[in-house]
């Protein structure tokens, strides 16, 4: 331990001559010329100036290699003092003493991971350092209660890097979601225009019809979130009626699938808030209407039509016709979305049908 003590006593006083030397080594050879050679010196490189330029890249590259220096350097003093103030002990397992190699490696590493520290806290000094060289001071001192704490500055700046992935992760997925929907958007109106396109080879004619197509889609926009966004003092019945209103709208417009879908959806929706059986029956037997001009629209494409065909067969199952007809929808919903079976025995308006057992028979109990 005492042998340990002195060698640590011996790299510290190193170290202490290394930073004296560094400061003033340079600045007191030149003073003890004779100041007829300081004068010629001085003379010389104001008649030979070092281009900006060049003068640049070597304050840089200066900079750089003292704040390496000052890296390791104070990576080694951190890891003495961590090791001669037992910070964090390391007990040799077969003699028992304190393992200094560990505390100094450890060190160091810790002050190499300082500029790391310094970016994600946003920190400038590491810039700074090269026109202000108190900056030196304080990176000195980073880098020196670094590696004093090595274990537990590692530890917390691991802690802080996994924090930053897995917010940047987010970040990603958020911006891939955003992504997404935008190409599913983009491609729902590449479909649309395409059929448009296949109705009407007349050019003035299909112009009309995208602009009627556009200002339905805002509509129809603006229903839904009439319906998701209520304003105060409105009840679940008005919101519903005054969402419905602005689809009539749209469908006056023009007569469009997603038009008709999202009408089906609110009329299911409105009869949900009324106590009356036979006005339920009602409102679900008009949903069943829009469903069904919905899949009569040429304004539709294939993964509408799965999940039109599965709406429509809620709906007739809420309101106890045939099974053979929930039966036959939900065959062409699958058909045309086979990921939809999984859900079919999971469907509560499904189990609601006086001939549930029918169902169960036809696709099997899990």
């Amino acid at each position: 331990m005492k042998n340990s003590n002195l060698l640590a006593v011996i790299i510290c006083t190193y170290i202490l001559f290394f930073i004296m030397f560094l400061f003033w080594g340079d600045l007191s050879g030149f003073s003890d010329l004779p100041t007829e050679i300081q004068e010629q010196i001085k003379k010389i490189i104001s008649d030979n100036p070092v281009p900006i330029t060049n003068q640049a890249e070597t304050a840089k590259s200066r900079n750089i290699v003292f704040l390496i220096l000052i890296t390791l350097l104070m990576g080694v003093l951190g890891g003495l003092v961590n090791q001669m103030t037992g910070i964090d002990k390391e007990e040799d397992k077969a003699t028992g003493e304190v393992v200094l190699l560990v505390s100094i490696t450890t060190g160091i590493a810790a002050s190499l991971t300082v500029p790391l520290f310094l970016q994600l806290i946003g920190s400038n000094i590491l810039q700074k350092a090269e026109n202000d060289p108190y900056q030196y001071l304080i990176y000195t001192g980073f880098c020196l209660i670094a590696s004093i704490y090595s274990r537990k500055f590692l530890s917390d700046l691991r802690a802080r890097i996994t924090k930053v992935e897995e917010e940047a992760l987010k970040a990603k997925q958020e911006a891939d979601k955003a992504e997404q929907l935008a190409k599913n958007l983009q491609k729902q109106v590449d479909d649309n225009k395409q059929v448009i396109d296949g109705l009407n080879s007349d050019k003035e004619k299909r112009d009309e019809d995208e602009k009627k197509f556009r200002d339905s889609e805002k509509l129809v926009n603006a229903a839904k979130h009439a319906r998701s966004y209520p304003k105060d003092g409105l009840n679940k019945i008005e919101v519903i009626k005054k969402s419905l209103s602005l689809l009539d709208e749209a469908l006056s417009t023009i007569e469009t699938a997603r038009a008709w879908g999202v009408k089906g959806n609110f009329l299911r929706d409105l009869s949900d808030q009324v106590e009356e059986d036979t006005n339920k029956k009602s409102l679900l037997n008009e949903a069943i209407q829009a469903e069904t001009m919905a899949l009569n629209s040429p304004f539709r494409t294939p993964e509408m039509e799965a999940i039109l065909y599965w709406d429509r067969a809620c709906y007739r199952a809420l309101v106890g016709q045939s099974i053979d007809e929930v039966i036959e929808d939900i065959e062409l919903s699958v058909s045309l979305t086979p990921s939809f079976y999984k859900d079919i025995l999971g469907e509560l308006d499904f189990k609601g049908h006086p001939d549930y057992q029918s169902l169960l028979t036809k696709f099997g109990e899990d």
